[in-house]
């Protein structure tokens, strides 16, 4: 999670072990309402992202965001964060959002952008869903083979 704190050892932990694997699990939440961060990309281009404190929005704000979220804008963000990554000359395996629940909120266009990034840097896709998994793995990019259980209530 790039735009958190601590991103910046734990880029620096995986230089150092660059035998582990690992993915940049995207994100455009923040945790609780006393643990809160903001976008890597200039806030007054990313005005749908942020509330107007400046931060991602947290949890309980989750469906206000998806309600006005703009897509330019959070490709905007997604693009900066992946390529903090890759600026840092890291080697990630694979794309996967923080917390986002796209599939309980039925946002396929913001997967749809994630499966286009992840198509784009040669990365897998992690998601969430039998059906997304399916059709992650028709469109012949690799992706978990199974669904799973995300600590943050059902990813």
């Amino acid at each position: 999670m790039v735009p958190c704190p601590w991103a910046l050892h734990a880029m620096h932990f995986l230089a150092d072990h660059p035998e582990i694997p690992f993915g940049i699990h995207l994100t455009i939440i923040s945790d609780w309402v006393d643990y809160r961060w903001g976008p890597l990309t200039a806030r007054e281009k990313v005005p749908s992202l942020i509330d107007q404190a400046g931060y991602f929005y947290n949890f309980e704000h989750m469906p206000e965001l998806l309600t006005h979220v703009r897509l330019d804008q959070l490709e905007m963000e997604f693009r900066a964060q992946i390529e903090a990554v890759l600026t840092a000359g890291l080697h990630p395996t694979h794309l996967d959002w923080h917390a986002l629940r796209l599939r309980l909120n039925g946002k396929a266009d913001i997967l749809d952008l994630m499966l286009r990034l992840a198509r784009e840097y040669g990365l897998a896709l992690r998601v969430a869903g039998q059906s997304w998994i399916e059709n992650v793995q028709r469109q012949g990019l690799p992706t978990n083979d199974y669904d799973f259980l995300g600590s943050a209530g059902g990813l």
